[in-house]
């Protein structure tokens, strides 16, 4: 602005800004609320006015000041400063620029990492000013705003507390800094400040830092112990791609065996499928309801002194579930949500048929894919909105066993089998609330003995009857909340199982179709019922 000009603005501003006055004249900027990069400001020997209601502060905001001569007026007013995520301000005076005419007012600050640098003291005390400071993802021990002033006063002042629709970031006890200063003057300790959705923080002034506790949670804010139902939708997630491991060594392999059995080499399609409800004692405990199914081929061929069959197949789950779980100081949480996997694998097995170990075999399997989960309760709500989420993660398994089939009579046998099963479930990353939750990875590590009687009563019919023995020495489904961790459900322990079933040909003897129909039933860390089918079409 040129001498002998006089201009004013009321409104937003953009980009630079400058001022010059000279030549006796005078120059005048006035501006509600301002965002600029950079204000460079130069006073000649006219009068240069600028005043501003409250400067946006950006990432970098350089604001300087030159007075190059001592007649006339130099008049610089900001009345409020706005900080956001990381911005920064750097004052710079020279050549007489001493003073602002006002230099102070209302503070707001959002996120953390934001820098005030000036030897010019920010005036934030007194009862008419308010400073506000939004807490929305600001994690504990975390600096809001540092500033780097000769001095900062803001005793009398009213400091408010916000958080958009998000829960805090910080549990009951923790504290964040809300304002750090070479000289920090203030009396606010001992204050407490409710936000909007009833969160309660007490203030406390120490080492030149204004400090917010969390006091107390808002009593509509689902407590952290209670988010331990969020691991509950992973834990019967694993759960299921743990019931598909088990049809792949149940009906799978019966499938693949009887399809290929030999003499000499043969080649055939297998499948497998079974459905049924399980309960999971997981603390709590899980309902899990599903039906899961595999198709392949098999290979079959005498080697050595026995039979290899060999396999690869697709495979695939789809269910539900619901959750519950019970605290001794908190409201009980009921959630639910459907489940699924989908993947393939490989199998294969060896028996030995001649020489004195005849009837002892060895099996092996690997299977990778992908799990799906969501979860969604009623009983956590924040700000009025339900839970719910969706995760997907890779799992993947492997098993190997060893197994004695003994012949008995000739229409009588007994399977007798030791298993090993692993299966890892990768972790992943959701939000629910604002609340950042990481699901770690999972691991299911299974130990299975037991044995199968099967008598054929002719060519057509075979009944079955079975019994296993299964710990699960893992399965934790461990998880933390805004980098807390929570309370881990997990299936650890024993499960006793029994099975009763018919393998029978209804077309006649040499056709290539046959059934395998049972029923499973479980106790213990597994409690429930389920039924299974596999069929075999042989080349």
């Amino acid at each position: 602005m040129k001498s002998g000009a006089k201009g004013t603005r009321g409104a937003d501003g953009g980009g630079g800004t400058g001022g010059d006055g000279g030549d006796g004249g005078a120059a005048t900027f006035v501006a509600g609320t301002l965002t600029a990069p950079s204000i460079n400001l130069t006073k000649k020997d006219g009068d240069l006015t600028f005043t501003i209601g409250t400067l946006y502060v950006g990432k970098n905001t350089a604001f300087t000041m030159d007075n190059a001569t001592s007649t006339g007026t130099f008049a610089v007013s900001v009345n409020g400063l706005s900080f956001a995520n990381g911005s920064a301000l750097t004052i710079t005076r020279s050549q007489g620029s001493e003073n602002f005419s006002n230099f102070g007012g209302n503070l707001a600050v959002a996120g953390t990492g934001n820098v005030l640098k000036s030897d010019v003291p920010y005036d934030a005390a007194g009862s008419g000013k308010t400073h506000t400071f939004d807490l929305t993802g600001v994690a504990a021990s975390s600096t809001m705003l540092t500033a780097q002033t000769t001095a900062l006063d803001i005793s009398g002042a009213n400091i408010s507390l916000v958080s958009q629709t998000v829960r805090p970031q910080v549990a009951e006890g923790e504290s964040l800094t809300l304002l750090s200063a070479t000289a920090l003057t203030a009396d606010q300790t001992g204050l407490t400040v409710q936000t909007a959705s009833g969160d309660v923080y007490t203030l406390r002034v120490e080492n030149n830092q204004l400090l917010a506790m969390l006091k107390a949670l808002s009593p509509t804010t689902p407590a952290y112990e209670r988010l331990k139902a969020y691991a509950e939708g992973r834990a019967a997630n694993l759960a299921f791609v743990n019931q598909g491991q088990d049809l792949i060594l149940n009906q799978g392999f019966g499938s693949a065996l009887a399809a290929t059995s030999g003499p000499g080499h043969r080649m055939a399609a297998f499948s497998g499928a079974d459905g049924g409800k399980s309960r999971y004692n997981t603390g709590s405990h899980v309902d899990v309801e599903g039906f899961s199914m595999l198709a392949g081929l098999a290979l079959g061929n005498d080697v050595g002194m026995g039979r290899l069959t060999l396999g690869a197949f697709f495979e695939g789950g789809w269910g539900s579930y619901d959750s519950h779980n019970s605290f001794s100081n908190y409201a009980s949480v009921n959630g639910d949500g459907d489940t699924s996997y989908m993947g393939g694998g490989v199998l294969g097995r060896y028996d030995l048929t001649s020489g004195i170990l005849s009837g002892l075999y060895f099996d092996a399997s690997a299977r990778l894919g992908r799990a799906k989960m969501d979860f969604g309760s009623g009983d956590i709500q924040y700000n009025g909105s339900d839970a719910n989420f969706d995760s997907s993660s890779l799992y993947y398994g492997l098993h190997g066993g060893v197994g004695y089939l003994w012949s008995i009579t000739d229409d009588a046998s007994l399977d007798l089998s030791a298993k090993l099963l692993w299966t890892r479930q990768e972790g992943d990353s959701i939000t629910v609330h604002g609340d950042r939750v990481r699901f770690k990875d999972t691991d299911s590590l299974r130990t299975r003995l037991g044995g199968r009687f099967t008598y054929a009563i002719n060519e057509h019919i075979a009944p079955y009857v079975g019994a296993y023995w299964e710990h699960e020495y893992d399965s934790k489904a461990s998880s933390t909340v805004n980098g807390r961790s929570i309370s881990s459900p997990d299936i650890k322990g024993d499960t006793g199982m029994g099975e009763i079933g018919l393998s029978f040909k209804p077309v006649g003897v040499d056709s290539g179709l046959s059934l395998n129909l049972g029923v499973q039933g479980y106790t213990g860390k597994r409690e429930g019922v389920s039924g299974s089918l596999h069929v075999k079409f042989e080349f």
